[in-house]
């Protein structure tokens, strides 16, 4: 209804995103152009992206949970999938793409983003990978606030660089580059899986080098 209103009619104003109420408010047939309106599908994903941006997490929590039941994935803990809603909704433009943006969370990875193993894996950082790995087993509190200090920390002691490290953290426990922030991820998922996930893509970076 927010897009509608706007082929054919402007507020005069910066404002483009409006609620049902205020547009009732603020709509008149005196501001309501001549000219053919035209579609643009990029900019109604936008403002359903907004829309969805806006939502309560619980409420969409609610809307989200059929279409992760649609993939076989039933979440018992509500405050699961509201943190889940919570760091995917930037990320999204309809209520589908939680699936295909945030699968990773349900299931481990089926595969690993090969260019970024063979550009930044090596033996030395295998040594670092099984150092690292120690730490966050050894976090108590495992929070994403936690995590990313315990890692950080660990990169600035070692003088090593971010882009070493953190992208391969990312690859382990996703697949993938793209995603929410890599702690947050590990914070929700739990040590338990953290560290499986980690343990399973050390070794299967060890195979992407050796086959390369």
């Amino acid at each position: 209804m927010n897009i509608l209103a706007f082929l054919g009619w402007n507020p005069g104003t910066d404002q483009e995103i409006y609620t049902m109420d205020q547009l009732i408010r603020d709509f008149a047939i005196q501001r309501v152009g001549k000219a053919g309106a035209r579609f643009d599908f990029e900019k109604a994903k936008w403002f359903n992206q907004q829309f969805i941006k806006d939502k309560d997490d619980e409420e969409l929590a609610s809307m989200v949970q059929p279409i992760l039941e649609q993939h076989g994935v039933t979440i018992e803990d509500p405050e699961f999938l509201k943190e889940f809603c919570r760091l995917l909704k930037e990320r999204v433009s309809f209520l589908p793409d939680f699936w295909h943006e945030g699968y990773y969370f349900f299931q481990k990875p089926a595969g690993y983003d090969q260019k970024v193993v063979q550009k930044r894996w090596s033996d030395d950082i295998k040594t670092h990978f099984d150092e690292i790995r120690k730490q966050i087993e050894a976090v108590e509190d495992f929070n994403g606030e936690n995590l990313e200090a315990v890692v950080k920390n660990y990169i600035k002691e070692n003088e090593l660089k971010f882009g070493w490290i953190l992208p391969l953290v990312r690859v382990m426990l996703t697949g993938v580059m793209q995603g929410p922030p890599v702690f947050d991820l590990a914070a929700l998922i739990g040590k338990d899986e953290t560290l499986t996930r980690m343990d399973e893509g050390i070794q299967a970076f060890e195979g992407i080098i050796k086959n390369a």
